[in-house]
């Protein structure tokens, strides 16, 4: 039993000697000049908004259903960082054309694992969103088609400010360049088609 009590005074110990020695630093900063072992924050609880259950429905039979969790502290390369993560749904017509859901209820699947995935700040919203401020928020995360893993794909998320219930956010899909097609007969776009979305929270 003394052992026990022991191994867990330890690990207390240990864990609370690595929290004293992360250095906290805001999300947005820059990794290339923050110290290794570093915690990339959200200190204003700015993923928050975006966290929940979104949906977008439209008279051609489109469905997107994106899920959006946080995630705090999660270890990657190095240092640490809280992350918005999440997964997704698309239907036509009743048809369920690609579904990632079930990443989110796998407890072996964390952080960057996810098909959606990041943590970055938009420097300049008014080059990606026609209507936005340049003073607005907006978070750039990784959006991945695990069928199609060889493209590259990112969706900026906007909370859509000044509005009634239910809350919304505003989504843009678009392809990067960093992919390499395997062979020039593979699909060259994702099965959620790139464009602007905005979905209501349920």
């Amino acid at each position: 039993m003394k052992s026990i009590v022991f191994l867990v005074i330890a690990f207390f110990t240990i864990h609370e000697d690595c929290m004293s020695q992360t250095n906290i630093v805001p999300i947005d900063a820059y990794l290339s000049e923050v110290p290794s072992n570093s915690y990339f924050k959200d200190l204003f609880d700015e993923m928050n908004v975006f966290t929940g259950t979104w949906k977008y429905t439209a008279a051609n039979g489109e469905v997107l259903t994106i899920v959006l969790e946080k995630e705090t502290m999660v270890a990657t390369r190095g240092h640490y960082e809280d992350l918005l993560v999440g997964a997704y749904t698309y239907e036509v017509n009743g048809t369920t054309l690609v579904n990632t859901l079930p990443y989110l209820e796998d407890t072996q699947i964390t952080g960057r694992a996810h098909p959606i995935s990041g943590r970055t700040i938009v420097k300049s919203p008014t080059a990606v969103c026609d209507s936005c401020t340049s003073s607005e928020r907006l978070f750039s995360l990784y959006f991945h088609d695990p069928e199609r893993d060889y493209l590259s794909i990112k969706m900026v998320v906007r909370s859509i400010p000044n509005q009634n219930t239910p809350a919304k956010i505003w989504v843009k899909l678009y392809s990067y360049s960093g992919g390499m097609l395997p062979d020039a007969n593979v699909p060259t776009v994702a099965r959620v088609p790139y464009g602007e979305y905005v979905l209501e929270k349920q």
